[in-house]
């Protein structure tokens, strides 16, 4: 996927999916789509600026395990993927 310049100008927003493990990130924008994914997410308090990072993938790559907050998600790449995010040098919480 290619990469694409971030709002302010800062730095590049990539798929939650492409994130490395332990790599805090922060969420930019995330793609609504007819599942209760987005609900869910919101519910989880997964909105734009809110601190992220993959804590674990599984042994194919997939499930991954996402830190929110300090909620651990079990997300496929699939839904990962609809999430942007932009790399951070905070660690989180």
């Amino acid at each position: 996927m290619e990469l694409q310049k971030g709002n302010d100008g800062t730095g590049s927003m990539i798929p939650l999916s492409e994130l490395a493990v332990n790599v805090p990130a922060v969420i930019r924008t995330v793609q609504r789509t007819e599942t209760d994914l987005t609900d869910n997410l919101y519910a989880l308090g997964a909105v734009e600026g809110t601190p992220v990072e993959i804590t674990r993938r599984g042994f194919y790559g997939s499930p991954i395990i996402v830190r929110i907050k300090r909620s651990h998600v079990a997300m496929r790449i699939k839904e990962a993927s609809l999430i942007m995010v932009e790399k951070s040098s905070n660690t989180m919480l």
